[in-house]
């Protein structure tokens, strides 16, 4: 089986099969022409009117932060990331397998890191009431998103990789 046909049998016949597929996709569909008419915005404002929008920046960075770690899960779920097509169909459907199972692991392990990182910070921001730069918006509530959507991932590669062994 070539690695197009497993990538086809894995993906659901609605792009709206599961409820984080939604959720992720309508914040695609909004977001991202959001970021490009914000930062559209900002380069006229600065160049035009020599008035930048202060707090372009920080809500575009917000943005694609959000944005890049919400596709994480489903595209683990779809075998959508980017790897090396070329050697990987070279190789057994053994060493296949153990190529698929290390990276499951790898990106469990380093989406539990960043899980541990947060959750062990998670207290400062509600002490403190940090906020993120000129727009003032609490830090806690980023994190709280973050922390829903690495459990995602952490529980997608697992699932993944009992599925590696189970094909």
């Amino acid at each position: 089986m070539s690695v197009d046909e497993r990538r086809e049998a894995r993906r659901p016949r609605s792009l709206w099969q599961l409820p984080s597929d939604f959720v992720f996709g309508a914040m695609s569909i909004v977001v991202t022409p959001a970021m490009a008419v914000i930062v559209g915005a900002d380069v006229v404002a600065r160049y035009i009117f020599s008035a930048p929008l202060f707090w372009a920046q920080d809500v575009t960075t917000l943005l694609l932060l959000l944005l890049f770690f919400c596709g994480q899960p489903v595209c683990l779920r779809y075998g959508d990331h980017v790897r090396m097509e070329l050697l990987y169909e070279r190789f057994s459907e053994f060493w296949r397998r153990i190529i698929d199972t290390v990276s499951n692991v790898l990106a469990a392990f380093i989406a539990g890191t960043i899980f541990y990182r947060i959750w062990k910070e998670m207290h400062d921001p509600f002490a403190a009431g940090d906020t993120h730069g000129f727009i003032k918006f609490p830090v806690w509530s980023v994190r709280i998103i973050l922390l829903i959507v690495l459990t995602l991932m952490i529980i997608e590669a697992l699932r993944q990789i009992i599925a590696v062994w189970k094909r």
